[in-house]
């Protein structure tokens, strides 16, 4: 009895993207993931490993350990390996500021807010007299957030 018989990863990577003729992206059309599941990936070696990454170990170019593959294009969708270049998350965030793809509205000044300065400070004085599964379902948020305004972890000063 023989396994499944498995195609070549080139052959599954290129059937995955379609050029952009106008930008020269390569565009990804599998499967997504990752953190807010914004990551571009391919099955290979029994895992989701990140497309990016594969688009260059493909063109002879594979990442080091530790490093990113970040986007001269901007665009997170697009694999061309002539659009990607391995940077640091610091040489990421650098070229965020760069080019002025960061929002630098923070706090309640941030339009992904929930909250605003003083709820979270009320937040803070209850720490240790509610507990924070209780502030979780008194302000609608979830535990987690809750956990990291109690631990500074979120809305930091400065």
């Amino acid at each position: 009895m023989s396994g499944p018989i498995v195609r070549p990863l080139r052959e599954r990577f290129e059937e995955r993207y379609t050029p952009e003729p106008n930008t020269g992206c390569w565009l990804w059309l599998g499967a997504y993931g990752g953190f807010r599941g914004e990551r571009a990936q391919i099955y290979e070696g029994g895992r989701h490993q990140s497309a990016s990454h594969i688009a260059l170990a493909l063109a002879g170019r594979p990442l080091p350990t530790g490093l990113w593959a970040l986007h001269r294009c901007d665009q997170p969708a697009c694999v061309n390996p002539d659009h990607l270049f391995a940077g640091t998350p610091k040489d990421n965030m650098v070229d965020m500021v760069r080019k002025n793809r960061h929002d630098p509205h923070r706090g309640e000044h941030s339009t992904a807010a929930k909250l605003d300065w003083a709820t979270v400070e009320e937040i803070r004085r209850l720490k240790g007299v509610v507990s924070e599964l209780n502030l979780s379902k008194r302000y609608g948020m979830a535990p987690s957030s809750i956990h990291k305004i109690l631990t500074g972890k979120a809305w930091r000063v400065g």
